[in-house]
């Protein structure tokens, strides 16, 4: 986990997903530029000496508006460069844009490995959704459990994959023909 404004900081090394959860629900939001060239670096540096699936979800209120010192290029330009960097490391970014900004939303859709943006209106709609947006990057959560407890409440965006059900603990007397 590494939190960002002017500068990006490593607040969590690679951990379960829970417990990236648990400490992202933790952060606490800090007015400020937004240095996403830094904070893709930083994340880019977690994750090096990951053997596993390497994923950046990216979250954030803003355009990049601060950059690291170096070439004369916009934060924008800085910000391209350092996803540019982290995909070419084999590291997805997957961008969580907390703004209704079209024209932010279109950044963000440039620099996700995906050509998608997780998009949500306001932090509070971000702390409700964010074992959602964990799951979505990471079904399985590295647990044992084959079945995933439903929400209380429907999303507004809805998954269209099949769920996976547990096996039977206990045969039927009758049982199908079909799997």
């Amino acid at each position: 986990v590494v939190k960002f404004a002017n500068k990006a900081s490593i607040e969590m090394r690679l951990s379960p997903m829970s417990e990236t959860s648990e400490a992202i629900n933790a952060l606490e939001y800090t007015a400020g530029a937004t240095n996403t060239d830094d904070a893709l670096t930083k994340c880019q540096e977690t994750l090096q000496s990951s053997d596993g699936e390497r994923i950046i979800m990216l979250i954030t209120d803003g355009v990049p508006t601060e950059k690291n010192p170096g070439p004369d290029i916009t934060p924008e330009e800085a910000a391209k460069r350092a996803a540019t960097a982290a995909k070419n490391a084999g590291i997805a970014i997957i961008p969580v844009f907390i703004s209704q900004d079209l024209d932010g939303i279109a950044f963000m859709t440039e620099i996700s490995s995906i050509g998608q943006v997780f998009d949500v209106t306001d932090f509070s709609e971000l702390s409700s959704s964010i074992d959602d947006l964990v799951m979505a990057i990471d079904p399985c959560d590295g647990s044992d459990q084959s079945t995933r407890a439903p929400t209380p409440i429907p999303t507004k965006n809805p998954t269209l994959e099949p769920t996976f059900q547990s096996q039977t603990i206990s045969p039927t007397l009758s049982p199908t023909l079909s799997p």
